[in-house]
């Protein structure tokens, strides 16, 4: 069936949704069945390529266009199904996956054109039960077999491998290819190796080391999140050492080789190619490494930026005892009372530094000032409103420790 500009343009508007479609499905997380994460993947991107294939012999030929629809139908409420239970409720994620959906569907129809045949107006007289005949009209539709643009089963199967074949050839070129290009390219590596220092570990720190007593660090950020660490307060710890010799005996660098992180053993790194010759540094901790916690002194407290507050021992301790009296209190708030001309908060993290931990500090709470200048120590913050903020042990702070807290931050 010839096809109308509308119809060319349509389908072009189709395969433009289908692409950001094939973004989305590469998003899925399936968190209730990350066992089967592979498997659904496959699943997904399955139903997509036959989506499209499928729409590819509807749009050209006149055949195969229910077929299509049914798989069309299917994917969209099997991808609605999996963004719904992978975020919990419903927000613009949801709303993004029908659109698109819709979309898909609208186009596929529009593009693909109506029923190719001729309809027929069958009329009939038929008897009532009491006796009178009304006319009943029937409409046939007779389907255009004559029509070049048909296309048998068998043909359409031979299509599908045809094309599944060339996929895969242009998959395993392509692997290769890749293959080759990383093998012959260092990417970034030479110059990450010369940020690094060139100074060697003693050899009695050499001789004790054992790279499997690390740990790789989540995300290779140098922040570790614990839960009850802190005065049964979750807290996240903070790495702040850099890298200090190498971890060899010749001095030559390879890509096993690794640095020590301060002056200790407490943490590593070593460069590692996470994106075809992008290096990047990946941290490791030592399994037995210790950390301060509530046991052990403050000695001062500074921002995230490294800006120290100038607190007395006095204070600090005052601080330290109003964390140790939280107890998820939640109070709730005029956002407008908090929030500063750039629609924010304006607050720091208090991070604790601990006798004896050079390398290892402590953040567990913050403070915030509302907009009379009055300063607040708190735990966690949230807001889902455009009026309300919620804080977790809000703490009015006495005036001295105010005073501390603008005199350090001008």
């Amino acid at each position: 069936m010839k096809k109308s500009w509308l119809q060319k343009i349509i389908n072009i508007l189709f395969y433009i949704i289908f692409v950001f479609t094939w973004y989305m499905v590469s998003n899925y997380a399936f968190s209730p069945w990350e066992d089967y994460s592979t498997l659904l993947n496959f699943i997904m991107y399955a139903l997509l390529f036959l989506t499209g294939f499928f729409h590819h012999i509807a749009y050209k030929y006149s055949s195969f266009k229910t077929l299509s629809n049914v798989i069309l139908a299917f994917f969209g409420i099997v991808s609605i199904t999996f963004t719904i239970i992978n975020t919990h409720y419903w927000h613009t994620t949801e709303i993004v996956a029908i659109i698109t959906f819709v979309l898909l569907l609208l186009f596929h129809l529009v593009s693909c054109g109506k029923f190719d045949g001729e309809i027929k107006l069958h009329e009939f007289n038929v008897k009532m039960e009491d006796g009178r005949y009304e006319k009943v009209t029937v409409k046939e539709k007779i389907p255009n077999n004559n029509n070049s643009n048909k296309i048998d089963a068998k043909t359409v199967l031979k299509k599908l491998l045809k094309t599944i074949l060339i996929l895969f050839l242009l998959l395993v070129i392509s692997f290769f290819g890749l293959l080759i290009f990383v093998m012959v390219d260092d990417g970034n590596f030479d110059e990450m190796v010369k940020e690094l220092p060139t100074e060697l570990v003693s050899q009695e720190y050499l001789n004790e080391f054992n790279a499997s007593d690390y740990v790789r660090l989540e995300w290779d950020s140098l922040t570790i999140k614990k839960e009850r660490c802190y005065y049964n307060n979750d807290a996240e710890y903070i790495i702040v050492s850099e890298p200090t010799r190498m971890i060899s005996e010749t001095g030559e660098v390879n890509y096993n080789t690794y640095w020590q992180m301060g002056n200790n053993k407490n943490v590593i790194m070593k460069l590692v190619d996470e994106d075809f010759g992008n290096y990047t540094r990946a941290h490791y901790i030592n399994r037995n490494c210790v950390f301060p916690d509530e046991t052990d002194k403050i000695v001062k407290i500074v921002t995230q930026h490294d800006k120290e507050f100038n607190f007395s021992e006095k204070q600090i301790r005052y601080i330290e005892n109003l964390i140790k009296n939280f107890d998820n209190d939640l109070i709730e708030k005029d956002k407008i009372d908090w929030i500063d001309v750039r629609g924010y908060l304006d607050d720091y993290d208090l991070v604790f530094c601990f006798e004896g931990f050079d390398d290892i500090r402590l953040t567990c709470c913050s403070i915030v000032k509302d907009k009379n200048g009055q300063w607040y120590l708190y735990n966690d913050a949230y807001s889902y409103s455009s009026e309300e903020i919620k804080f977790y042990d809000l703490e009015k702070l006495p005036q001295d420790i105010c005073d501390t807290i603008n005199e350090s931050l001008k």
